[in-house]
């Protein structure tokens, strides 16, 4: 549990406001509570040219920590940023979220007028914010980690009729924008520590509805790639916490051959090999 204290308040005001702050800026009493932060993912220590800065990574949840800690808010309770520029004195403290969803309509999706399609291939893709609960997602959509793949994903998913691009960590908001669609979901990741660990997390809440893609070459993949995802702390230390989980069936052959190499396979492979 992080001990929340007027010191370690008034830093992570000044670190949303600045985006980054020197480590000799960082109060004694705050320093347990910054380092906790930084297990929790929300920001990071990195090192510079003169020493080591404080960098914000993930200032929708630092945000949502600090009204729930710091000013007691009920966890359940979200404030627009209206709300938090008055109550707080600063709109950055406001809790409410809006998804962003980056999004292709695949060709061969019957739901969509032709005209948009050419649109949509004049800039590659388009996003929007989610500002209503429901869900106004259908068909069967393939969830895709990379760019490139993503912008490629009408050939390589023909039989799909949307593709959803994600970066890193894949949020919960998106997660739970895709439980409350009416879509069947094709998960399309890197097959490393962090690949795996997303498709567990998004398995556990959509079951069924959710399925991994494994293409036939996956050997072969992993025999070509010089991705050495073993070697960084983080990826260690999750593909240890998957190791101490039951998995998904179709999990664990990938597990065994990121064991066996050492490293792991990014999803661009599977365009060259395939």
């Amino acid at each position: 549990m992080i001990e929340a204290n007027a010191p370690l308040e008034r830093w992570l005001n000044k670190l949303i406001e600045n985006g980054s702050l020197p480590e000799s800026s960082i109060p004694k009493s705050a320093i347990t509570g910054v380092n906790n932060l930084i297990d929790l993912e929300y920001i990071q220590k990195r090192p510079v040219k003169n020493g080591i800065k404080f960098v914000l990574i993930d200032e929708d949840s630092l945000v949502n920590w600090m009204a729930r800690i710091i000013k007691n808010v009920d966890s359940n309770q979200t404030h627009n940023r209206a709300y938090a520029a008055s109550k707080f004195r600063t709109a950055k403290k406001s809790t409410k979220t809006y998804p962003k969803v980056e999004i292709r309509f695949l060709k061969n999706n019957t739901n969509i007028p032709s005209e948009f399609k050419e649109i949509q291939n004049r800039i590659g893709s388009m996003n929007y914010y989610l500002t209503k609960e429901e869900s106004w997602l259908t068909g069967k959509l393939v969830l895709i980690e990379n760019i490139e793949s993503f912008l490629i994903s009408d050939d390589s998913f023909p039989n799909c009729d949307i593709a959803v691009y994600y970066s890193g960590n894949i949020s919960d908001s998106l997660i739970n924008h895709l439980n409350d669609s009416e879509c069947t979901i094709v998960f399309f990741p890197d097959y490393d520590p962090v690949g795996m660990n997303n498709y567990c997390k998004i398995k556990d809440k959509l079951g069924d509805k959710v399925e991994l893609f494994v293409p036939q070459n996956i050997c072969e993949l992993f025999e070509s790639s010089s991705y050495r995802i073993i070697e960084k702390t983080k990826n260690r230390e999750i593909l240890a916490n998957l190791n101490r989980r039951t998995l998904p069936d179709e999990v664990i052959p990938i597990i065994q051959l990121i064991q066996k190499h050492h490293g792991g396979a990014e999803q661009e492979l599977v365009e060259k090999l395939e």
